[in-house]
């Protein structure tokens, strides 16, 4: 199926909230990289919207009068380089700029940005979401502005990789010749987010990454965008797409891979405190609560796009 919307908008996770994996006992999903490993470094994140409010003034004439919003920012974005220094390496915080004022002769009475924050696990992410917010709330009391705060939704969990399914991938990626790294000898640190990971939660799942180029090209580079229209990247899809059908002839030919991907996925849930599980995967009230799939009979496999 297609599953718009990877990229910020969590189209996993409306499709979920509206069924579409109520019958599957499957989900994978291969994505272009410049390495290949079948069990990628796949992070919590959520998205935080900042906005300093001042007070306008002329920066020349009276200065004193006025209360730099940009400043704020600023002081917030050199806070969050001194938080860096003492967190573990695989949190991550990047963000950028969205409003810094529009006149250099004005105090600006208003600044923005955006910044993703990122962490090994869910339960990791809450802890420096908080750490983050403090941030902006210090550098707030510091210059005098007002800061608001709000987080972007949705967020988006870790990936919990099937490890039966994940094998049996591999095992068919191999036979077409491609050679995947195993997850020790990727860095921990090299780690992207997907609302994949909320899919993975619940039901078993993987997200294997092929690649499209050269290990020395970076993804989300103008370089690795050319790659994308190459007949390297031609060769990825199409053995993506026959080592998954592969894999989903396994699940259907061998009904102990699906029992025991099941069988995994309840372990891990069973284990994982409800707060940490992804919102479509706990077991709440309310219309749009799904659960994980507990010892059901193989159905169908989901093969996503985006």
């Amino acid at each position: 199926m297609g599953t718009p919307a990877e990229e910020g908008g969590g189209g996993k996770i409306v499709l979920a909230r509206r069924g579409a994996f109520t019958d599957a006992a499957a989900a994978m999903l291969t994505h272009p990289s410049s390495y290949e490993v079948v069990m990628p470094h796949i992070n919590a994140v959520a998205t935080l919207d900042v906005t300093m409010t001042g007070r306008a003034a002329h920066a020349s004439m009276f200065p004193e009068r006025g209360i730099n919003a940009l400043d704020g920012l600023v002081l917030g974005y050199n806070a969050l380089a001194a938080l860096r220094q003492h967190m573990p390496p695989t949190d991550k915080i990047h963000g950028i700029f969205t409003d810094g004022g529009q006149l250099p002769n004005v105090v600006p009475a208003r600044a923005a940005g955006r910044f993703m924050v990122r962490s090994a696990s869910t339960d990791g992410l809450a802890v420096l979401q908080r750490r983050v917010v403090r941030c902006f709330r210090g550098a707030a009391d510091a210059t005098g502005a007002h800061a608001t705060v709000s987080w972007r939704w949705p967020s988006y969990s870790e990936m919990w990789h099937s490890h039966p399914i994940a094998d049996a991938f591999e095992q068919n990626v191999r036979s077409l010749g491609r050679l995947p790294l195993s997850a020790a000898d990727v860095p921990a640190t090299r780690a992207g987010s997907t609302d994949m990971g909320d899919v993975s939660h619940l039901v078993p799942a993987i997200h294997p990454k092929l690649a499209i180029s050269p290990p020395d090209v970076v993804p989300h580079s103008a370089e690795f965008a050319r790659w994308s229209a190459s007949p390297a990247a031609d060769c990825a899809v199409l053995d993506g797409a026959k080592a998954m059908a592969m894999t989903v002839l396994d699940l259907w030919l061998m009904p102990e891979l699906a029992r025991a991907a099941n069988r995994e996925l309840e372990h891990r849930a069973a284990h994982t405190p409800l707060t940490d599980l992804s919102p479509i995967a706990r077991r709440t009230p309310g219309p749009l609560a799904l659960t994980p799939r507990r010892g059901r009979p193989p159905g169908a496999a989901a093969a996503l796009g985006h």
